[in-house]
């Protein structure tokens, strides 16, 4: 489990600082990662708070290391990678506001990057740590009880 939170760490810490994706249309196009946009258009003026994406990115890469770290307290693990996975919900409610945003104003098409991915992978990996010390902490259990 410990390996599937550290990539969620890596995962979430690489998504903030790459392009998600790039909006195109008959303007041109123009990259954004998760915290700027890049070559905006001049006349466009959208205020979307893009700060709250990179503040759940890195609190979901923070908190999934403080998570591999309390490997002695599964049961604090286990209501953390519950939380680790609702903040990446929530992270890709963000983004799908905030494309459907873009898209409303200036009618672009959106073309995800492979990191768009990113939160998703992390997301398969919290489940997995979560299986995975939600078994550790059953086999303990059953080992206390031969007891």
């Amino acid at each position: 489990q410990t390996l599937f939170l550290l990539l969620v760490t890596v995962l979430m810490t690489v998504a903030i600082f790459f392009p998600i994706g790039c909006f195109v249309g008959n303007f041109g196009g123009w990259h954004y990662a998760l915290f700027t946009i890049k070559d905006i258009h001049p006349l466009m003026l959208i205020k979307f708070p893009l700060w709250i994406i990179v503040a759940l990115s890195a609190l979901v890469a923070l908190g999934s290391l403080v998570t591999a770290l309390l490997f002695k307290n599964r049961k604090l693990q286990l209501k953390l990678s519950i939380a680790g996975m609702a903040l990446l919900a929530v992270i890709y409610a963000v983004i799908i506001a905030y494309i459907s945003v873009v898209n409303g104003k200036i009618g672009s098409e959106f073309h995800p990057s492979f990191i768009m991915s990113f939160p998703g992978i992390s997301m398969g990996s919290y489940l997995l740590a979560f299986l995975f010390i939600k078994k550790d902490e059953k086999l303990v259990k059953s080992t206390d009880r031969i007891r």
